[in-house]
């Protein structure tokens, strides 16, 4: 999709969603509201100060809207995706979301993914006069009812007994930060603001668990006294269904009167057959439901090839998933099938036979074991830049020497070279700076998460105060120097705050000449020897 139909579709989309445009940010509006209201928390003890950098951005910004092309879809349409990162309210969210969680789990009729769907139909027979069916619900984050499903999440919260557990907050309180994070339902597109009228947004931590509570509610009203459904189960908004074939209709008005934002659609199946998530679903002989897996016709059976450059571990993760897969997903009488079509995608893709041939054993093996007799997992874990068989060293060598699992990313992808149509972010310079003294050849090396700009106005306010406590000020008064104001720089830009911090106390070392009274994080000298000749 070239540029200009990209801008074209956003913008229609825009017109036709529920949005309203606005004369200006109110980023700091939003900013203002949440720190006085987690300074108000932390001011009656009831969240320590240490958590308030967890729920505050330092650096907010307006959220980023973007369009993901659905390319099964006929036009091409674009799912709205909202990019809530470092906006106001992104961090309190997933607080909120975090202490939500638990307490929306373990839901009756939800599902958490295929494996858990397969057990709950070898439960079931196939009765004469049933129908299976699915039913989507449309937009349903952009849609769900924030104010009906926030009284239903207090409901919720006031009969959870481990609450407590949980968080110090009071029901009371939960609910004002979730009405304050759901107010600011924003975001920027391009040069211009708009406000979001009503329901949640894609992309928003608290979304998924909003759009739980509310089909929770739906379906423990309308669906668990329901004797026209024989079964009900549910991956987000998808559902799977088997009810009486004379009822479908009733039931789909049902479910689509339960509340005016909501719309339900139903496919039903064909020639008794119907997909649900990565399955087909068929009747057997005797009743009982047969499942194997299930491709889209846009599937295109490409993954990681085995030529390419990533750790081996990567690529025999490749193998184990799609043969459990095909295990775990498969009938008796598909099973045998399914492996064959499974090899015959890995062969494609490159993969040694004689290597997926030994991955089968032990993923059969793995997958005959009870599940609860689960290894745990080791706590520590380290990730490693792949860069070859440098790497496979090191991550031997650490093996040997620490109690510890080993990771591996891999390095820049194509995608990430390639054109992007995403609006781009103006980020705060945040980083490593330096600051130059014009009398001396001294040198200040300091780090900040806001925009080095700002932290340079304030080295010059404690000039101008004469601060002993800053230790810029110090060196001037002390030794009646001036600053270089053409040497202010920012000597490397960095927002994760250890990367940052690392890569400071490194500078400081560098320097022969410096201001800094404090040398930083304490740094083992063996890295220190290796990694400044980096710099």
């Amino acid at each position: 999709m070239d540029r200009e139909t990209y801008r074209e579709k956003m913008a229609a989309m825009i017109m036709s969603g529920p949005y309203t445009m606005l004369n200006h940010d109110p980023t700091p509006l939003h900013a203002k509201n949440v720190a006085e209201k987690c300074q108000i928390l932390k001011e009656n003890e009831i969240l320590p100060e240490n958590i308030l950098p967890q729920l505050i951005e330092k650096n907010p910004r307006a959220p980023i809207i973007y369009g993901a092309p659905k390319i099964h879809k006929c036009n091409i349409p674009l799912r709205p995706i909202v990019d809530y990162r470092c906006s106001p309210t992104y961090k309190l969210s997933k607080y909120l979301a975090n202490i939500l969680t638990p307490v929306a789990s373990k839901h009756e009729f939800s599902i958490k993914n295929s494996t858990e769907l397969v057990k709950d139909l070898k439960k079931l027979k196939s009765r004469p006069g049933d129908i299976k069916v699915s039913f989507d619900v449309t937009s349903l984050f952009t849609m769900v009812p924030i104010p009906e499903t926030i009284d239903y999440i207090k409901e919720r919260l006031e009969s959870y007994p481990q609450l407590a557990e949980l968080t110090k907050l009071s029901v009371e309180d939960i609910i004002s930060l979730l009405r304050l994070c759901t107010s600011a339902s924003y975001f920027q597109l391009e040069e211009k603001y708009y406000k979001q009228n009503h329901g949640t947004a894609m992309g928003s931590p608290l979304s998924p668990v909003m759009a739980e509570f509310f089909l929770q509610k739906l379906e423990l009203t309308l669906i668990r006294s329901n004797p026209h459904i024989y079964f009900w189960r549910r991956f987000v908004d998808d559902i799977l269904c088997i009810i009486r074939r004379r009822r479908k209709d009733q039931i789909l008005q049902m479910i689509n009167n339960f509340h005016p934002s909501i719309h339900f659609t139903m496919e039903e199946e064909i020639d008794e057959r119907i997909p649900f998530l990565d399955i087909l679903i068929y009747p057997k002989n005797d009743f009982s439901l047969g499942h194997y897996i299930y491709r889209k016709p846009t599937q295109t059976s490409q993954y990681l090839n085995f030529r390419s450059f990533h750790p081996r571990a990567h690529k025999i993760g490749v193998i184990d998933t799609l043969l459990t897969r095909a295990i775990r997903l498969s009938d008796v009488e598909h099973l045998d099938d399914e492996i064959k079509l499974t090899k015959i995608i890995l062969e494609k893709n490159d993969y040694p036979s004689s290597l997926i041939n030994n991955r089968l054993t032990r993923v059969r093996i793995k997958c005959q074991q009870d599940q609860r007799e689960k290894t745990v997992d080791i706590q520590k874990r380290i990730i490693l830049p792949w860069a070859g068989d440098a790497t496979s060293k090191i991550a031997s060598y650490l093996r040997k020497t620490m109690d510890v699992e080993i990771g591996y990313y891999p390095g820049p992808k194509l995608g990430s070279i390639l054109c992007n149509a995403k609006q781009k972010l103006n980020r705060p310079r945040a980083g490593v700076y330096q600051i130059k003294c014009n009398s001396c050849p001294d040198v200040y090396i300091g780090e900040t998460e806001r925009d080095f700009l700002i932290r340079i106005n304030e080295h010059q306010n404690d000039i101008r105060r004469a601060s002993i406590t800053s230790p810029v000020a110090l060196h001037m008064l002390e030794n009646n120097h001036e600053l270089d104001t053409t040497s202010f720089r920012l000597i490397v830009p960095e927002h994760r705050k250890f990367f940052r911090k690392f890569k400071e106390s490194l500078y400081i070392q560098k320097m022969d000449n410096k201001m800094n009274v404090s040398k930083g994080i304490n740094i083992n000298p063996i890295w220190c020897a290796t990694l400044l000749n980096f710099l």
